[in-house]
């Protein structure tokens, strides 16, 4: 499925919250995504000397399934109507993803849970630069103050690829697990 990036100047505050609200409103509970909060995109420039300019206004990246445009159409319109500021000012269309992540988990419990969660993921493509490794030490050998071993560690680098909704859901399942992403990018 393909999605719409919707590059928008809207009023401070007034953000995806309302088109949020309208679609839900709707009876639609398709994925819209703030791509700044999912830390999937960076501002140019030029996007950040607009707000230095313009302090009342925002530039937010709304990302929302391609079949649901006229209904993004209708959420800004209503905006309007009510006095917000909001502008379409681009779209851009993408269908891929991809993110690199980083692992380290000292839990045994958690380091089970991102390895099954790793393993039963079918619809994208998981890749290791660094492969996942798990030790296990006894608990007996204890360490000094200043010197901590963990008894359990679960480590790996690696890249995410795929269609944009499996790819979100498992990067978001894996954040939960304290899994880092050190870029996201469409």
């Amino acid at each position: 499925m393909r999605y719409i990036e919707a590059i928008m100047v809207v009023q401070k505050g007034i953000s995806e919250g309302f088109i949020r609200g309208f679609f839900r409103g709707k009876g639609d509970n398709s994925l819209i995504l703030n791509m700044e909060s999912e830390e999937i995109v960076q501002e140019s420039l030029k996007e950040k000397i607009d707000q230095i300019l313009h302090p009342a206004e925002e530039i937010i990246h709304i990302l929302i399934p391609e079949d649901k445009e006229g209904l993004l159409k209708e959420s800004i319109s209503a905006m309007k109507k009510e006095g917000f500021l909001c502008d379409l000012k681009s779209e851009r269309r993408h269908s891929k993803i991809r993110a690199e992540f980083n692992i380290e988990i000292y839990n045994v419990q958690i380091g089970k849970e991102v390895k099954r969660i790793i393993s039963e993921a079918k619809e994208v493509k998981i890749s290791f630069e660094k492969k996942l490794e798990e030790i296990l030490r006894e608990e007996e050998s204890k360490v000094e103050l200043y010197a901590p071993v963990h008894s359990y560690e679960l480590k790996g680098k690696g890249k995410i690829e795929g269609d944009i909704e499996p790819s979100i859901r498992l990067i978001q399942e894996l954040r939960n697990f304290g899994v880092k992403f050190t870029k996201i990018a469409i």
